[in-house]
């Protein structure tokens, strides 16, 4: 069969199939990543002609060439499929994908990213069925800081965690942190940003649109409130509607310690006077971090030191407010 330049998907078709033809056959690393390049013009011909569906499953496979290639390039498999989840939710061209369709590609990709992070897991306890109910928890936060604000692995006594990893890993998100130490408690919520395979479970929205409903129907189920300040539109849209749906003693506040991959202390600044136009106070900044909540005068209340994460404590604090 000829393909002229003009049949471009079917031309990427091709491609991708020699790329796999030649991947299959490859023994070494070397040689299975040396088929790259075919899959990455594949995918130029797909984005240039809007083959979404077709983009997302090269996508898919180009991740699985990384992550079957060797351990060293797990990162880039990681950022592989992360692109095909951060697509869904930002470009209006996936909005025509059908609902079954985009289940199954987005079930993909979130898998692997699980397996490659060999996403920390809860044990069942046969002997609480029936008898225990996790609460709820939704985790609001600026969406940059999400898979990106990580902190050095300070638990004091991980083996006793209920929730663990395959591997015991040096830096851990902020999300992943508490997700260890109240996933067994709370069944643990947050929207959009950069996708990670350990930690929380996160809703995606196609195109990005329609988020505020979202929040709006989230704030009225949850038990608790994790909000992270930050001067952006968004998280102002999400204090104001607290506020509004008078919600802000379910809220508590999270200040993280300082963190060598994200610049905490600055977000934590610029964040004051955004506060301040809503009669809010925040502590100042300290780099051991802390949890706390606002009174209805918008002062500072209950605080919780950040500590109580590392010795596995904080449920206990927060508990009453559950």
């Amino acid at each position: 069969m000829y393909i002229t330049l003009g049949d471009r998907p079917q031309l990427a078709d091709a491609l991708k199939g020699l790329g796999l033809a030649r991947f299959n056959l490859a023994k070494t690393a070397e040689e299975k990543l040396a088929n790259v390049p075919l899959f990455e013009q594949a995918l130029e011909l797909l984005d240039r002609d809007e083959q979404s569906v077709q983009w997302s499953e090269t996508m898919i496979v180009l991740g699985d060439v990384y992550a079957n290639a060797d351990d060293d390039h797990s990162a880039e498999a990681d950022r592989t499929w992360s692109a095909v989840l951060e697509q869904f939710a930002a470009n209006p061209a996936f909005r025509s994908i059908e609902m079954e369709t985009m289940i199954q590609l987005t079930a993909i990709p979130m898998m692997r990213l699980r397996w490659l992070d060999r996403r920390g897991w809860v044990p069942p306890d046969p002997s609480t069925y029936g008898q225990r109910e996790r609460g709820r928890a939704l985790y609001l936060r600026p969406l940059d800081s999400a898979a990106a604000l990580t902190l050095p692995n300070r638990f004091v006594n991980p083996g006793a965690l209920a929730v663990q990893y395959d591997r015991e890993r040096e830096s851990l998100t902020l999300e992943s942190v508490l997700y260890r130490i109240l996933g067994l408690h709370l069944l643990f919520l947050s929207l959009g940003g950069r996708p990670e395979g350990l930690g929380l479970t996160r809703l995606y929205l196609i195109g990005g649109t329609g988020w505020q409903d979202v929040v709006e129907s989230e704030l009225d189920t949850n038990d608790i409130i994790f909000l992270m300040p930050h001067a952006s539109a968004g998280v102002k849209w999400e204090i104001e509607t607290i506020i509004r749906k008078h919600l802000l003693s379910r809220c508590l506040f999270i200040m993280p310690p300082h963190s060598p991959a994200f610049d905490v202390e600055t977000m934590w600044r610029e964040a004051e006077p955004m506060m301040r136009e809503m009669n809010l106070a925040l502590p100042p900044f300290d780099a051991e971090g802390m949890f706390f909540q606002l009174t209805d005068a918008g002062t500072v209340g209950v605080t919780i030191p950040f500590s109580t994460v590392w010795d596995d404590t904080l449920f206990a604090q927060i508990e009453p407010l559950l």
